[in-house]
């Protein structure tokens, strides 16, 4: 994917693995969409931004990892799902785990999508591109401001 037209955007990653957030980086840094990533690697940061979240300060994604330090990535989506801002924010969980018990819970509990994490760099490359572009490009989400008349 060579376009750069994407919207201004905010993508946040929730990842333990320096490496894996490292390579998402650079997957993004290919396609132009570097600066738009936000890295948290711990729980409590996670936590810290979510009772911070402001309407107007939402990702439009969250790449999240199944297993963090203290928590599971489960916990984080529920409590992602449970916040007034964040719970129609898309979630995808991006795991090494191709459990088919953790892809389960994971759909159960609100995720959008789960993805194996490849093993091949240039296959990871290519899915963090792919995942993008489907998103931020294609997928429609309800405006905050409709989404709140739900409640």
């Amino acid at each position: 994917m060579q376009n750069k037209t994407l919207p201004l955007s905010k993508l946040l990653l929730i990842e333990n693995s320096s490496t894996d957030a490292k390579f998402v980086s650079l997957a993004l840094e290919e396609i132009g969409l570097d600066e738009h990533l936000q890295w948290i690697a711990n729980e409590k940061e996670v936590f810290a931004y979510l009772d911070g979240c402001k309407k107007n300060q939402l990702p439009q994604v969250v790449l999240l990892d199944m297993d963090l330090e203290t928590v599971s990535g489960i916990e984080v989506l529920e409590k992602i799902r449970s916040h007034p801002y964040t719970k129609y924010v898309p979630v995808v969980m991006f795991s090494s785990s191709p459990q088919d018990k953790h892809i389960r819970t994971s759909l159960t509990k609100g995720a959008n999508s789960y993805i194996v994490k490849p093993l091949d760099i240039y296959d990871f490359f290519e899915v963090i591109h792919h995942t993008v572009k489907y998103w931020l490009e294609v997928n429609r989400v309800v405006p905050l401001e409709e989404a709140a008349k739900d409640e």
